[in-house]
């Protein structure tokens, strides 16, 4: 279900992240990332890789 206004949404759910998922969230990207950005690095610029 969705709600009309976006601050209703946050304010029922805007608490449900708790540290733990930031976390998690941040050592996903630091993994993903690199991955992403040299897949992308050598798209660009095929004569780096």
């Amino acid at each position: 279900m969705r709600h009309s206004d976006i601050r209703t949404t946050m304010n029922i759910y805007g608490d449900a992240v708790t540290e733990d998922m930031l976390q998690a969230h941040s050592k996903i990207v630091r993994l993903a990332l690199p991955t992403v950005l040299n897949g992308l690095i050598k798209s660009l610029v095929p004569e780096f890789g």
